[in-house]
């Protein structure tokens, strides 16, 4: 994803329409996920971090250049044909699914010197979907409750603990001018809906995602990288 894809995706809003279809898409090809429908809910949910607000930013970037690593991936490998955990068992066979620059392993072909595993980064995509659904789960759960503090919580459910704690205290500080209820959900839907239309759409998205995120996990904690460094 190049800079003027990313401008573009940063300042383009949030289409609650398009996750729920995206989301559906992924759902309906449980269990190996199509990973365009995946990583387009992706970027669809990844918008709510521009709604945040610009102190957010740095986990903004993080989502999609692991969105643009997987799908540069899956065209370095255009014979591997199926979704997401098709493309993790090809890792697998190939040796190459812990390879990062993140966190550098001896590759046994200088030509993956440089290489970021799908496995590696769509577990850090399981992160951002986590936090997700505890934020959503809170916002639509709990009216009353200030959408910073929503925000805060899902941060430390799901994002904090993977995170060494300079980062966790730039997180906390930056989610602390997390805009108004009002302000959040007024990014996020078109006027025309009613608030229980908005948040019905909540459900929906939860009910979506819930059932991805649980196959995903239990997949990794079955394969032994649901701790992938």
């Amino acid at each position: 994803m190049d800079r003027t894809e990313e401008e573009n995706l940063k300042n383009a809003k949030f289409n609650h329409e398009k996750l729920l279809k995206h989301l559906q898409e992924a759902k309906d090809t449980l269990p190996d996920i199509d990973s365009d429908a995946f990583l387009n809910a992706i970027l669809e949910l990844v918008k709510i971090f521009s709604i945040i607000g610009s102190a957010i930013n740095f986990a903004f970037k993080d989502v999609i250049t692991r969105v643009a690593s997987i799908r540069s991936n899956f065209a370095r490998f255009p014979q591997v044909k199926g979704g997401l955990i098709t493309f993790i068992e090809h890792e697998f066979k190939q040796g190459i699914q812990l390879y990062s620059v993140e966190n550098p392993r001896k590759v046994h072909d200088p030509s993956f010197k440089n290489y970021e595993s799908t496995t590696r980064n769509l577990s850090r995509l399981m992160w951002f979907l986590d936090f997700v659904t505890v934020l959503v789960k809170h916002l639509e759960g709990d009216r009353q409750m200030k959408c910073a503090d929503c925000a805060k919580k899902a941060y430390s459910e799901g994002l904090a603990p993977h995170h060494p704690f300079p980062v966790r205290m730039a997180a906390k500080t930056a989610l602390t001018f997390t805009p108004s209820r009002e302000k959040f959900m007024k990014g996020l839907f078109p006027d025309t809906m009613t608030e229980e239309e908005k948040y019905r759409a909540f459900r929906q998205a939860l009910d979506l995602i819930n059932p991805i995120r649980n196959s995903l996990w239990k997949y990794y904690e079955d394969h032994g990288v649901k701790n992938i460094a």
